[in-house]
């Protein structure tokens, strides 16, 4: 629906999808914050649940030595990894649907996948090390 009204009237529109919440004197505070998490995200279409891990560490990656250090070891060897990263997380993991989404063949997702390993000792079938290099992903 959003490609046919940017299409007919030139615009480019951009939705956020927020959360119910009860109606309580938290209600205007979160409204508050929900809208923060939305001006930061560059997605066309958004949700809390897509937005908070990197609204929520967004102050960690920007000081922590460790993290940096991680940046700068997945930037060296991964320029072409970042999409496969993406889409990994994406869909939790699972090998097939993040082969279909990248238009590979599941050999050759789990080769990219054995060589990153080799290259930064990250394990991207591990769901911890996977969300590790999507976090660090979000920071640039």
């Amino acid at each position: 629906m959003l490609d046919t009204l940017d299409g007919d009237f030139d615009t480019s529109t951009r939705a956020y999808i927020g959360r119910s919440w009860p109606t309580d004197a938290d209600l205007p505070a979160m409204y508050a914050e929900e809208v923060q998490l939305a001006a930061g995200n560059t997605a066309r279409i958004s949700t809390l649940q897509e937005s908070a891990l990197a609204y929520y560490t967004q102050e960690a990656r920007r000081h922590s030595r460790i993290l940096l250090a991680l940046r700068r070891l997945l930037r060296g060897s991964t320029s072409d990894m970042a999409p496969v990263i993406t889409a990994l997380y994406h869909n939790q993991g699972n090998l097939t649907a993040t082969a279909k989404a990248l238009y590979l063949h599941r050999n050759t997702l789990q080769y990219r996948i054995e060589k990153f390993q080799q290259r930064t000792g990250f394990a991207l079938k591990n769901m911890d090390d996977l969300v590790l290099c999507y976090l660090l992903l979000q920071g640039e």
